[in-house]
């Protein structure tokens, strides 16, 4: 089989990469553990992780001080045994001898194992006699830079309440509280988590999220409570407790990672020949909010270059994107582009093959590092129809040729007398022999 034949039968898949949703949504909290200690002789606290915490993921941590003797504690920092970084979110210390305290630290380069130490240490204090708690939990799709609005206070009475915070920076965000009741147990204190002050739902319902207690089995008792919103707002954090005691709250709302844009390219043949044209779209989502100013440039494999004429279609839906591709030249380039929540941008340009081979063509957006893969497979140029035409006509009087000749030596061989093949200048010659003679060789 002639090599551009087999060449013109390859087909090669083409195929898409594109990066799976790299920041997921908001998670629920997971309960990393908790510690308390009741006449502590120190001024720190360790919590033992009885949970993984992903690389990516954020640590955060609640805790309170009781000043039994000494001065009072002012604050709190956290630390864990892998070295990540913490920052105190918040601390409420009105009243006297209690402080309240949320820390955190966000997209942790590695996995913190279970069996870490996550370490409270408290400001201002002494150790002497402290009354210390703390709780530690693990969520998932919490931006780097996490951290947005605060709102702390403390009162007497029933019902708890952080104060508002100011109006969230974005829709998607997780809100986390903290309530001490320095008159009950958690077996007593009939805590109930409320409403987030605000029209806007919780992703599970009207109210907070009840993450438990932890006391050292006697007052006070530390709760945590959670809410994710999807609209922005002043948001509040609010809890009902049995009696009338007193009380501090802390809301730290926290941002969700920006939206995950996923990229995808193809070309629209699997295969073509040398200086053959094909198109090749692309293609961006995303299913989060809306992911501005969003660009990549391609530059195309040896071998590819824009078509002429380009043949750009599309990006109407790219917002105010500028789309390059020049004719002959070897990239195609998108900036300024604006993703649309469910709304893909989409758009596609003609290259054509200047040499042979497998061309594997690859491109990163900026918005989400997503990349994309495309691979198109160029073989040698194929037959015209007027080539085929030539190609079958030879074939045929090569075989008309064959068969000329082979007739010819055919009547060769009819026409030559029997015995060994040589040349007679004269016709043969035959002698007589007398009937007597005739025997068994009739020529000599």
């Amino acid at each position: 089989m002639p090599s551009f034949v087999r060449a013109a039968l390859l087909s090669v898949t083409c195929f898409f990469l594109s990066a799976t949703a790299a920041r997921a949504q908001i998670t629920t909290p997971v309960d990393l553990g908790s510690n308390q200690a009741s006449g502590a002789i120190a001024t720190s606290l360790a919590v033992t992780t009885a949970a993984n915490v992903p690389a990516g993921g954020s640590i955060i941590v609640i805790a309170a001080a009781s000043t039994i003797f000494g001065p009072q504690a002012t604050g709190a920092t956290c630390t864990d045994s892998a070295g990540n970084t913490y920052a105190t979110d918040v601390t409420e210390s009105q009243g006297i001898g209690y402080v309240t305290t949320i820390c955190s630290t966000h997209s942790i380069a590695a996995p913190l194992d279970t069996g870490a130490a996550i370490t409270i240490s408290w400001t201002g204090t002494a150790p002497n006699g402290q009354l210390y708690l703390a709780h530690a939990y693990a969520v998932t799709g919490l931006a780097g830079a996490a951290l947005d609005q605060t709102a702390s206070t403390a009162g007497t009475g029933p019902s708890a309440s952080s104060g508002a915070t100011a109006t969230t920076a974005q829709a998607n965000e997780l809100l986390f509280a903290t309530f001490m009741d320095t008159g009950s147990t958690v077996a007593t204190a009939g805590f109930s988590p409320g409403t987030n002050g605000t029209a806007n739902n919780c992703a599970a319902g009207p109210s907070y999220t009840s993450l438990g207690g932890v006391d050292s089995g006697n007052p006070p008792s530390l709760f945590g409570a959670f809410c994710i919103v999807s609209a922005t707002g002043a948001y509040s954090a609010n809890a009902a407790l049995n009696g009338n005691p007193f009380w501090q709250a802390a809301l730290v709302t926290y941002k969700a990672a920006p939206p995950a844009v996923t990229f995808t390219m193809a070309f629209g043949t699997p295969s073509i020949s040398q200086s053959a044209t094909t198109s090749l779209s692309f293609n961006l989502a995303n299913p989060g909010a809306p992911a501005t100013d969003d660009s990549f440039t391609d530059e195309l494999p040896s071998g590819l270059v824009v078509a002429t004429p380009n043949g750009l279609t599309g990006g109407a839906n790219c917002g105010p994107a500028t789309i390059t591709a020049v004719a002959g030249a070897t990239s195609v380039s998108l900036s300024g582009a604006t993703i649309g929540t469910g709304v893909p941008c989409n758009f596609s340009v003609n290259v054509t093959a200047t040499t042979m081979g497998v061309k594997t063509n690859v491109a990163t957006e900026s918005f989400s590092s997503s990349t994309a893969t495309a691979t198109l497979t160029v073989g040698p140029v194929a037959p015209t129809l007027s080539q085929w035409a030539l190609l079958l006509f030879g074939l045929l009087l090569a075989g008309a040729g064959i068969g000329s000749s082979v007739g010819a030596r055919r009547e060769d061989r009819e026409n030559r007398p029997c015995g060994p093949s040589t040349a007679r200048s004269s016709p043969p010659q035959y002698r007589s022999f007398p009937m007597a003679d005739r025997g068994p060789a009739l020529f000599s």
